[in-house]
């Protein structure tokens, strides 16, 4: 219950706000080095603010865009092949510290080689007044309902705790479903603890594909909006309570995740997400929808790569990589070789 709560925050909380760039490095031939927010880039050069000066490199002029460490064994990274065709597949967490960064030179490299990068959804390509459209769309109760009409006392009044700790008035969030109620006080929480979505391994390419290479979307921002809108409320009140419950325990199960993606431990990181599932068979439906399926269907999008002509370089969370219902091992048994680098 834990886990697939830590999950479904991490998947979809991104998917709510906008952030800006993050920094990004560059050492260029000449040995000079330049940090700051990128703000334009296309095919010939890249605009860098620094300290409000707004700076134009020329991309023949760069020599490496940040400062990859060495590699240093497994990654949650895979090469898929199919004839001459190739497709990378790396592991995201959608909230990181910058402490992560620089990544493995075999995770930059494989970047580096594809042309075309692949993400759940391309949160920096989306109109904040579509965003607020679809979330309001989905997650506000229609006329004549309430948050606190629809959860129980002890629950609402937990919820409402819990936000004022974080300066927030449970006024602000009496026409929320439990949903959204619960993916924004695991945000805020995240973010106390220092991982941030700017952070994020996909924030963090999709940062440096942007003007470069060309960016596709696995899914959409409206698909996984009613995906978490469609859980019963049943299932959304004990999301919430839970959430509100375990919020003690995010760092130390946050540091175990983060152990697990930076040495590759695919066993450890899928005890971490499925162990639970046993004990807890009202959350089945919730792991089909939140897992499986978009498993399946996200392993024929990456099918379709792998006989396209182009190199992709795909990012999805880590927790669709791993066990036997996961992206790597449907990809296996569809004859594609695929190996974790």
């Amino acid at each position: 219950m834990k886990i697939l709560r830590r999950y479904i925050a991490a998947a979809a909380v991104l998917l709510l706000f906008s952030w800006p760039a993050s920094a990004d490095k560059f050492i260029l031939k000449s040995g000079a080095e330049i940090e700051g927010d990128i703000v334009e880039r296309t095919d010939s050069y890249t605009k860098v603010d620094i300290g409000g000066t707004e700076v134009t490199v020329f991309n023949d002029e760069i020599a490496q865009e940040g400062s990859a460490a060495p590699s240093t064994g497994k990654h949650f990274l895979w090469k898929a092949s199919s004839g001459s065709d190739t497709c990378y597949i790396l592991g995201s967490v959608h909230f990181a510290k910058k402490e992560i960064y620089p990544l493995d030179r075999e995770i930059e490299g494989a970047f580096d080689r594809a042309g075309v990068l692949a993400v759940e959804v391309d949160v920096l390509n989306i109109d904040p007044v579509e965003i607020q459209r679809i979330t309001m769309e989905s997650a506000v109760y229609p006329p004549g309902r309430t948050l606190k009409q629809e959860i129980s006392a002890d629950v609402y009044n937990a919820t409402a705790a819990k936000l004022k700790e974080f300066g927030l008035d449970m006024e602000q969030f009496e026409i929320f479903k439990p949903w959204l109620c619960a993916l924004t006080i695991i945000g805020l929480e995240f973010q106390k603890l220092g991982f941030n979505p700017e952070d994020g391994v996909d924030m963090h390419f999709l940062n440096k594909a942007r003007g470069v290479k060309k960016i596709v979307e696995l899914e959409t921002f409206d698909f996984q909006v009613k995906l978490l809108n469609s859980f019963s409320d049943e299932l959304q009140e004990l999301f919430l309570s839970s959430t509100i419950l375990e919020l003690s325990t995010l760092e130390s199960e946050m540091g175990r995740i983060m152990d697990a993606w930076l040495s590759g431990d695919t066993r450890s990181l899928e005890e971490i997400m499925f162990a639970e599932l046993s004990g807890h068979p009202e959350f089945e439906p919730v792991y089909e929808k939140m897992f499986f399926e978009r498993n399946k269907n996200m392993a024929s999008r990456i099918e379709g790569f792998l006989n396209s002509g182009e190199t992709h370089f795909v990012i999805v969370g880590a927790g669709h990589l791993v066990g036997e219902r996961g992206i790597v091992k449907l990809l296996e048994q569809k004859g594609y070789g695929v190996e974790q680098l």
